[in-house]
C-alpha cells in the first residue's frame, strides 16, 4: 500500500512539473498576443478556481487557484457578459442592457472581482463592500438562508426605505453597483479594447498566441539542450549512429559499448538463450559487435552460420552480468532468423556552437511537428468506423500516462530527458490545439474566419458547438485516462 501511495505522489509530482507549465505557457501566449493587439485582458489564472490569491498588476488580475490543473486567460469581450450583450443589442438594446446588468452583477461577484471593479471606479473596497460580497455568495449558494437573514421573525420583509436599517444600506450598495455596471455597458460596448470589436486577423493572432508559444518553448528547449547540455540519452539505431558520427555539426557521445536489443521474438534462438530487450550483444560466432553499422550486417553474419552452433556473448541489462551461450542457427517457418528486432546504442549529442544549435533546434522542432501531424492523422483514421487497424489508439496517452512516462524517462535520461519530453509534449499541444474543433484554438479560428466571410456571427451557435465539443473531449479524456490506468496496472 505504501509503495502505491509513493507511486501516486510521484505521478502527481511529474504532472505538476511537466504538464502544468506547458499549459500555463500556452495561455500566456494568448495574453501576450492580446496585449500586442491592444485587447484588454481581465485575468490570468494559474490553476482552476476557486481562487486562493488574487492581485491586480498592470491592469490584469493575476490569480493563483486551488486546483492545479492548468491555467486560463480571460480576454475582455470573449464569451462573457459583455459579449452576450453585444449580440443581444442587434435585436433589442434596452433588453440587452437589462440582461447585461444581471449577468455582469453575477460575473463580478462570483469571480471575486468586486474589489478590482470598485478600484476601477475610484471606490474603496471597504468592510461594507466585503460584507455585501459575502452576503451575495451566501444567497447564491443558499437563497433560503439569505432570505431568512433579511426578514424578521414573522418572515415579513424589512422596510428597505429606513436609512437607519442595515438592510437599507445593503440596498443602496446594490443600487450603486448596478449604476456602475450600467455606465460600464454604455462606455465599453464600442470600446476598441474589446475582443469582439477587433478585426478578424487580430482575433486570429490572439487565438494563435498559445500555439506559437508552445512551438517557441519546444524550440528553446531543443536549442538549450543542443548548445549547453546535449540531447537526452536516447536509443540511437546502429544505422543512425554512423550518420550522426559523420555529421560535423555535432559532437556525438555513445554511452553503451555494444549494440542493444530492442525486441526479442518468442521461440527463436535469441529467446532460447535468455536474451531480453535492453541486453547488449557483445559478440556473435566469434565476431566482435562493437563496430556494427547496420542490422543487415548482423543478418548476414547469421546467414553465414546456418546450421551451425555458434557462441553468443551478451551482457544482461538487469544485472550487468556477462553471459556466454551456445545456440544452433536453423531455419524456422522458412526463415533464417536469430529472433531479434532492431539494434541500438544509448547516446546523446550536442551542437558544436550556438549558431549550429539554432539551425538544429529549428530542424528538430520541424521534424517532430511533422511526425506529430502524421501520428494525429493515423489516430483520426483509426477512429473511422470502416477502419480495421486501430493500433494507433493504443499510442494515445493522457495526463496519467504522461506522468507515468515522465518517471521512466527521468530514470533513463535524467533532467535532459525530462526537458526533451516537455518539448515533445509542447509540440503535441500546439498541433492538437490547431485541430478545427470548436472548443480548440483551431476551431475558434475557423469560426472567426467563417463569421468574417459571412459578415455575421451567431454567438448562440458558437456556445452550443463549444459546449458539445467540451463534453466530447471530456468523455474522450476519461476513456484515455482509463486506458492509461489499465496499461500501467497490467
Amino acid at each position: 500500500m505504501f509503495s502505491g501511495i509513493v507511486t501516486i505522489l510521484t505521478m502527481v509530482g511529474w504532472f505538476l512539473i511537466v504538464l502544468i507549465p506547458l499549459v500555463i505557457i500556452h495561455e500566456f501566449g494568448h495574453l501576450l498576443m492580446a496585449r500586442l493587439t491592444k485587447t484588454r485582458v481581465v485575468e490570468f489564472g494559474v490553476g482552476i478556481p476557486p481562487a486562493w490569491i488574487k492581485r491586480k498588476w498592470k491592469g490584469i488580475i493575476w490569480s493563483l487557484n486551488y486546483l492545479p490543473l492548468g491555467g486560463f486567460v480571460k480576454i475582455y469581450g470573449d464569451h462573457d457578459a459583455l459579449d452576450e450583450a453585444s449580440e443581444n443589442c442587434k435585436q433589442d438594446r434596452v433588453r440587452a442592457k437589462e440582461v447585461y446588468l444581471q449577468n455582469r452583477f453575477i460575473e463580478i461577484l462570483l469571480n471575486r472581482e468586486l474589489e478590482f471593479f470598485l478600484q476601477k471606479n475610484n471606490l474603496e473596497y471597504e468592510q461594507k463592500w466585503k460584507e455585501f460580497e459575502q452576503d451575495f455568495l451566501e444567497y447564491y449558494k443558499d437563497p433560503d438562508k439569505w432570505l431568512a437573514k433579511w426578514t424578521n421573525n414573522n418572515q415579513t420583509p424589512i422596510n428597505f426605505n429606513n436609512p437607519e436599517d442595515e438592510s437599507y444600506q445593503y440596498y443602496s450598495q446594490l443600487k450603486q453597483l448596478k449604476t456602475l455596471i450600467a455606465w460600464e455597458f454604455d462606455s465599453e460596448l464600442n470600446s476598441p479594447e474589446v475582443f469582439f470589436n477587433k478585426a478578424w486577423w487580430q482575433k486570429i493572432l490572439i487565438l494563435l498566441g498559445g500555439v506559437v508559444f508552445n512551438w517557441l518553448v519546444a524550440f528553446l528547449i531543443f536549442w538549450m539542450l543542443l548548445v549547453f547540455g546535449g540531447t537526452g540519452t536516447r536509443a540511437i539505431s546502429v544505422e543512425q549512429l554512423g550518420q550522426l558520427k559523420n555529421d560535423n555539426r555535432i559532437e556525438m557521445t555513445v554511452t553503451s559499448s555494444y549494440p542493444k536489443v530492442s525486441r526479442v521474438l518468442a521461440d527463436y534462438p535469441a529467446a532460447q538463450i535468455g536474451l531480453e530487450p535492453g541486453d547488449e550483444l557483445v559478440s556473435f560466432a566469434g565476431t566482435d559487435l562493437s563496430s556494427l553499422t547496420s542490422l543487415s550486417e548482423f543478418s548476414n553474419l547469421v546467414k553465414t552460420n546456418k546450421d551451425q552452433e555458434v557462441e553468443v556473448v551478451f551482457r544482461k541489462s538487469s544485472t550487468g552480468e556477462l553471459l556466454v551461450k551456445t545456440v544452433k542457427i536453423e531455419e524456422k517457418n522458412n526463415q533464417l532468423l536469430f529472433g531479434i528486432g532492431s539494434l541500438y546504442y544509448n547516446g546523446f549529442y550536442k551542437a558544436k556552437n550556438v549558431f549550429v544549435g539554432f539551425s538544429l533546434a529549428v530542424q528538430t522542432t520541424y521534424n517532430y511537428t511533422v511526425e506529430t501531424i502524421r501520428l494525429l492523422g493515423e489516430l483520426v483514421q483509426a477512429l473511422l468506423p470502416q477502419t480495421q487497424d486501430r493500433t494507433a489508439l493504443q499510442m494515445v496517452s493522457g495526463p496519467i500516462g504522461v506522468s507515468y512516462l515522465s518517471n521512466s524517462v527521468f530514470n533513463f535520461s535524467g533532467i535532459r530527458g525530462i526537458l526533451e519530453l516537455m518539448a515533445l509534449i509542447s509540440i503535441s499541444l500546439a498541433v492538437f490545439n490547431l485541430v478545427p474543433l470548436p472548443a480548440l484554438d483551431g476551431g475558434r479560428m475557423v469560426i472567426v474566419i467563417i463569421s468574417h466571410l459571412l459578415g455575421k456571427r451567431s454567438r448562440k451557435l458558437e456556445a452550443v458547438l463549444i459546449s458539445a465539443t467540451m463534453i466530447l473531449m471530456l468523455i474522450l479524456g476519461l476513456l484515455v485516462a482509463w486506458q492509461d490506468i489499465t496499461r500501467i496496472t497490467q
